[in-house]
């Protein structure tokens, strides 16, 4: 290597600093090559040629990386769910302010994502003064199902009439049972949403729930709770059995076998106990089976599980709250019910929700509310009522993470959120949590955004689904700080490696001020990896939501 010019015509020694660096993509293989590399590195021996070359993301792809997951999934951090779409909702929004904001600091083009390996649209989206305007926004309320920017086969207008019933499922889905259609959906919450149908054999359905790989319908129409086990594992599986637990099924079950059978024996003589089991019942593997109880419920209306094996139920011939507990012998599902206590004649229980230790029970009756039913005391309270300023009339409600409850106040064309500050109900404090109650339907910003007919709710974390039944349509209702958050971290990592915009000057960082924004980059995402792999319950490497 030859001196450079300021060295020779000065006459001084000229000390070079070699750093080799070895740039590349985000593919699975450059990764796992750039993880050989530092993992060899650090061998003595092997390594020695190695220590000196440093592997790293190329910065600009790895944003596009992200990007790409930012655009095609409604991704979950601390609670929240977050997708581009939430911005174009901003753009549109009904508040003049917010709009008028947004369209002076992005651009249509960046928001729609139609150049998807666009550098200059994410540096766009990811301003500063777009999240200056996010920051000040409490939620957002974006219609997921049908798609609204999108044409999609998929998630078309229509593919919902009246839903009634919403709930969280594993891995980022949700159950949505449709009173008009007499149908169960599951709804992905890819970008745009995947509707798919799940079973149309209902009538008239309302409440839903999943618990332990089992959904549950409150199929009012047919008098029944149905259910179906969307997990394999929720029964016997022959096949997937050790020698000794078939053996052991096989003698609980009172089936004589030889000592000698081989395993091919055992699976077939198990199987066939379990196909004559679900004969008997007419069970089917394919579509929803009526669960089999020890009581009739004529009408149920809502349904909740409290646990894998119990659910809680209302019915509206009986007006009875009741308990219902599951038991499992392998083959299909069958309940013991309790009546826990009786609401007033006139009840319209649509809404129910459970905390570990209160049911919280909506009644959309005149003289109903809400009622707090506490299972160790068997004490009921009331503490909201209907045709009060608080609430016109309850419909459904959950409970949430952080301990409050969220109820659609469908007089009031309004979510809510109730805080309780004492244990006995006695100071308690309710605020708006979406909606302007003009009785429209409308995307937007929390406080400008409208509901024609919310009914059902649930929660996931701190993310809202609501079934706006007269339009057809689900609604989400997200915070802005995880959206804020996951901008900021564009914004920093193209910053910290000179990607800006035309006409802007690129910034200038120390070693050591790079090395500090990456870590508060590094450390969110672990963070993020963390809580994602403890809600599948899988240290597996983390893809879409």
């Amino acid at each position: 290597m030859h001196a450079c010019d300021r060295c020779l015509e000065s006459g001084s020694k000229c000390v070079k600093l070699l750093v080799l660096v070895w740039t590349a993509g985000c593919k699975e293989s450059n990764k796992q090559a750039m993880e050989k590399i530092i993992s060899l590195s650090q061998d003595s021996v092997d390594g020695r040629d190695l220590k000196y070359l440093n592997p790293v993301p190329e910065a600009v792809h790895l944003g596009k990386c992200f990007k790409s997951a930012f655009a095609n999934w409604f991704l979950y951090y601390r609670g929240e769910r977050f997708n581009l779409s939430n911005l174009r909702v901003l753009y549109n929004d009904a508040n003049e302010t917010i709009k008028h904001g947004m369209h002076q600091t992005t651009t249509l083009s960046a928001i729609r994502n139609r150049d998807r390996m666009s550098v200059e649209d994410l540096l766009v989206i990811a301003k500063p003064s777009v999240r200056a305007i996010l920051t000040k926004i409490p939620a957002i309320v974006q219609t997921i199902v049908p798609e609204t920017f999108r044409l999609y086969k998929g998630n078309s207008k229509g593919v919902l009439e009246n839903p009634t019933g919403v709930c969280i499922a594993d891995h980022g889905n949700l159950f949505i049972t449709d009173n008009k259609r007499c149908r169960l959906f599951l709804a992905r919450l890819h970008y745009p949403v995947d509707v798919t149908e799940v079973s149309k054999s209902l009538k008239n359905p309302n409440g839903v729930t999943y618990s332990g790989g089992v959904v549950y319908v409150a199929d009012t129409g047919h008098g029944r709770i149905a259910y179906k086990a969307v997990v394999l594992s929720v029964f016997l599986e022959p096949k997937k059995m050790k020698v000794q637990d078939i053996r052991v099924k096989l003698e609980e079950i009172d089936i004589q076998v030889p000592e000698a059978s081989r395993k091919k024996d055992l699976v077939e003589a198990l199987t066939k106990w379990i196909n004559n089991e679900r004969k008997k019942v007419n069970y089917c593997l394919s579509d929803l089976n009526k669960l089999l109880l020890d009581r009739d419920l004529t009408s149920p209306l809502a349904v909740i599980a409290a646990a894998n094996d119990m659910l809680m139920v209302t019915d509206s011939d009986s007006h009875g709250v009741y308990q219902v507990d599951i038991a499992n012998n392998g083959t299909c599902l069958q309940g013991r019910v309790n009546l826990l206590f009786r609401l007033p004649v006139n009840s319209q229980p649509f809404g129910l929700a459970f905390d570990g230790n209160n049911l919280y029970i909506g009644d959309s009756g005149n003289d109903g509310g809400i009622t707090k039913f506490n299972l160790a005391t068997l004490q009921a309270v009331m503490i909201v009522k209907n045709g009060s300023p608080d609430c016109q009339f309850v419909h459904g409600l959950d409970y949430t993470s952080d301990g409050k409850i969220i109820f659609a106040d469908r007089g009031s064309c309004v979510v809510r959120e109730l805080l309780q500050t004492q244990s006995d109900c006695s100071h308690s404090t309710i605020k708006i949590l979406a909606g302007s109650g003009k009785g429209s339907s409308n995307d937007g910003s929390s406080n400008s955004a409208s509901f024609s007919q919310p009914t059902a709710v649930c929660a996931e974390g701190k993310t809202i689904y609501v079934t706006d039944t007269a339009v057809g349509a689900i609604r989400m209702t997200t915070p802005t700080n995880s959206l804020c958050t996951f901008l900021e971290m564009f914004d920093v990592l193209y910053k910290i490696f000179g990607v800006h915009l035309k006409g802007m000057k690129a910034e200038e960082h120390t070693l050591d001020e790079a090395l500090s924004s990456l870590n508060g980059i590094i450390s969110p995402c672990d963070q993020w990896i963390n809580e994602v792999q403890n809600v599948i319950g899988k240290k597996v490497v983390t893809q879409g939501p």
